[in-house]
């Protein structure tokens, strides 16, 4: 957020447009049949499939205008049209299809995440709850933790037969948690807070 706050909006969108056309769109169309070599010359996943969403999402959140019903049943509308259309798709292909589920690779996500955004800010602009406050605030460093503590629940749960629905929820749970409690604790020193936050 600090690295956004005070960006030119024009080049916070190029910098997005661009992100999004090397992955989640070209990933996308990939999935779905097209041919898409002329932007492998390019290259790949250069600007990291992933940055776009906290940079858009930092602007989008940081904003100082409301979010209006229009725009609030808008994004529930598109939100729904994402979710049909990536089911239609799998079900119509008989598999489903890792680049349209994975975030980095896929614009459905990626369009329901700005959606998202936009719902969670109107219901927040009325209800201010100070734990989602601080889940916020530390939601950066909580990214950084996930993955390392999902692998390590991953490892430790291995040698035990567990229901894929109850491994998803521990995964998810574990990884959330211990994510923010040691954010909580790494704030506390004061260079780190500056850079997990």
């Amino acid at each position: 957020s600090n690295i956004v706050v005070d960006k030119s909006k024009k080049y916070i969108f190029c910098f997005v447009f661009i992100s999004i056309l090397f992955n989640q769109i070209k990933f996308s169309i990939y999935s779905m049949g097209y041919n898409v070599d002329f932007l492998n010359k390019f290259g790949s996943d250069f600007t990291g499939g992933y940055l776009c969403f906290f940079v858009l999402g930092y602007v989008i959140i940081g904003s100082k205008k409301n979010i209006s019903n229009f725009y609030f049943l808008s994004s529930v509308f598109i939100l729904s049209l994402m979710v049909f259309f990536t089911y239609k798709f799998d079900k119509s292909s008989g598999v489903i299809n890792q680049y349209l589920h994975w975030y980095s690779t896929s614009i459905q996500i990626f369009i329901c995440s700005i959606c998202l955004y936009f719902i969670l800010k109107f219901i927040f602009q009325k209800v201010s709850v100070k734990i989602i406050n601080d889940i916020g605030k530390k939601s950066f460093g909580i990214y950084l933790f996930h993955y390392s503590i999902m692998y390590l629940a991953i490892f430790l749960t291995k040698t035990y037969d567990i229901k894929w629905y109850n491994k998803l929820s521990l995964y998810f749970f574990s990884s959330f948690i211990l994510a923010y409690f040691l954010t909580c604790v790494l704030m506390k020193i004061k260079f780190l807070k500056k850079i997990i936050s």
